[in-house]
């Protein structure tokens, strides 16, 4: 059981963050796990659904109520990590990659790797050349290409070895 009395304790946008990042995520997790396992099963999952997304209108209703303290902090965020990190470093960039996705690919990071489990709060509107030219351009230009938001990234470094592979090339 899931105790929902935390969310309506929760009295600010950090709160509602925080409150995610420990504990609600967990809920997102095993409503997915559920649905893969047993999607075909309707009678079965409906309760669980049910559950979830009383569970999530709740949490919702509270976050959306701190909507006007929402800022985003991904504007030039792979160029921040670049530029703070004098050793080889993986970056794994997705389009709506959601936390627990990240935690589980985190827990799966062989221990002898440094691992940051940070997150950060997406532009809005949340459209992917909007969002992933905010990660990728620190300027806040929006560029709808992929390969023209890789160019500029690497051009602020041309003294580094950028890389980039396409996780559907990777097995």
């Amino acid at each position: 059981s899931f105790d929902q009395s935390e969310i309506t304790k929760l009295s600010s946008l950090d709160g509602c963050i925080q409150y995610y990042i420990t504990s609600f995520w967990k809920v997102d997790q095993a409503i997915r796990n559920l649905f893969t396992h047993f999607l075909e099963k309707k009678d079965l999952i409906a309760s669980f659904q049910n559950f979830y997304k009383d569970l999530l209108n709740v949490f919702l209703e509270k976050w959306f109520s701190f909507i006007d303290d929402y800022k985003e902090n991904q504007t030039g965020a792979l160029e921040q990590i670049i530029r703070n990190n004098d050793v080889k470093t993986a970056i794994i960039v997705g389009d709506g990659v959601s936390f627990e996705s990240a935690r589980n690919g985190i827990s799966k990071v062989d221990g002898s790797y440094k691992s940051n489990n940070s997150f950060m709060l997406a532009d809005i509107p949340s459209v992917t050349e909007n969002k992933m030219s905010h990660l990728y351009i620190s300027s806040g230009e929006v560029v709808a290409v992929h390969k023209e938001r890789e160019k500029a990234l690497t051009s602020s470094f041309p003294d580094k070895d950028i890389g980039f592979i396409s996780l559907e090339n990777v097995s």
